[in-house]
């Protein structure tokens, strides 16, 4: 999208965010803009308690800033009655809202009140919308179904597919798949992902799922314990090291090469792995979980390991200490090998 045709959803100046304490502000992040605009997908990453779920209710309108301006297509949110402005942006928390006796159905159609005339009627434009949230969220299976009896990780789909019967051009989703398994986290990226582009949406969404934000995201705001929150594409996070400085402690290190954390071990024993694929990238996990240090080949480590394919079968040939031995499986390695490190 060029930068002519670009649709800037809301935008903020000079914003301060925090809380009042005893009769003092607390300010936990400050920022000089922010925007988001139509067709942005943003993940915004932090330590916990770094003030995301702050940023979130600040930028929903829900808590006002110490400082700085929020503005809603180009007007002030004080100047946007509460209806216009959830026509506009919905929103997700990590707070469950009263649910009472709701049905499944019930609860998503909430999101369609914005929309509906004086005295709440759904038309079909309306039923419609609410199918389509359902469906999307793949929730059509449970819509008769009290809301009570169902699952965290249901519940949450639900409040996912309501926001999406609101039919907004922005939303703002905190934590949306704390509740949900792998395969649902990556589905619920996935989809609004793709509903970013098909609805031509902006979306901002916190999560502590660095390796989905990194897969899924446009752009990423990092917030950081320091209250500075920088913004970028996950690449350019990445490679200048932002990911690893917010991230990494004295017991683990953020790995550029395999995009993952490597746990330090108080061990001086190093390794190197000689062989390709899927089998060579978790022999190198694998010694890595152990607590091995792994370099290149060209070093002199204690451990050399060496993986050859015999027809269907893979060897691990490993020279320690000038011992060569051979495992016929990944579990043989692992368990012979554990035993290597000082404890």
């Amino acid at each position: 999208m060029t930068t002519a045709q670009t649709i800037q959803h809301l935008s903020t100046t000079q914003l301060r965010i925090g809380y009042q304490s005893k009769g003092r502000e607390i300010c936990v992040a400050e920022t000089p803009e922010l925007h988001i605009n139509a067709g942005d997908f943003i993940c915004l990453l932090g330590p916990n308690g770094a003030g995301k779920s702050t940023l979130i209710r600040t930028l929903a309108g829900i808590q006002a800033p110490l400082q700085g301006t929020v503005t809603l297509d180009n007007q002030p949110y004080e100047s946007i009655s509460p209806r216009e402005r959830a026509r506009k942006i919905s929103i997700v928390l990590t707070e469950t809202p009263p649910l009472g006796l709701l049905d499944a159905y019930s609860l998503v159609a909430l999101g369609r009140h914005p929309h509906s005339g004086q005295f709440g009627t759904l038309g079909q434009a309306d039923r419609n919308r609410i199918d389509w949230a359902l469906q999307v969220m793949d929730a059509l299976k449970f819509r008769n179904s009290p809301v009570a009896q169902l699952s965290d990780g249901e519940r949450q789909k639900l409040l996912v597919a309501r926001a999406l019967a609101q039919e907004t051009p922005l939303m703002l989703l905190d934590e949306p798949t704390a509740f949900l398994d792998l395969s649902r986290r990556v589905e619920l990226m996935a989809t609004l992902r793709r509903l970013v582009r098909q609805e031509d949406m902006g979306i901002l969404l916190s999560t502590h799922d660095l390796d989905l934000a990194l897969r899924f995201a446009d752009r990423i705001w990092l917030l950081n314990d320091d209250g500075t929150l920088l913004k970028g594409y996950p690449e350019e996070l990445v490679t200048n090291g932002a990911i690893s400085r917010t991230f990494s402690t004295s017991a683990f290190e953020w790995d550029i090469a395999t995009e993952t954390f490597h746990i330090q071990e108080n061990s001086n024993l190093s390794a190197s792995v000689h062989g390709e694929g899927s089998i060579a990238l978790w022999t190198r996990r694998a010694l890595g979980r152990l607590g091995f240090t792994v370099v290149d080949e060209t070093e002199t480590p204690a451990l050399k390991v060496r993986i050859s394919n015999a027809g269907q079968q893979f060897e691990w040939h490993v020279d320690y200490n000038g011992c060569t031995k051979k495992y016929s499986s990944i579990e043989a390695f692992i368990a012979s090998n554990s035993s290597n490190i000082e404890r």
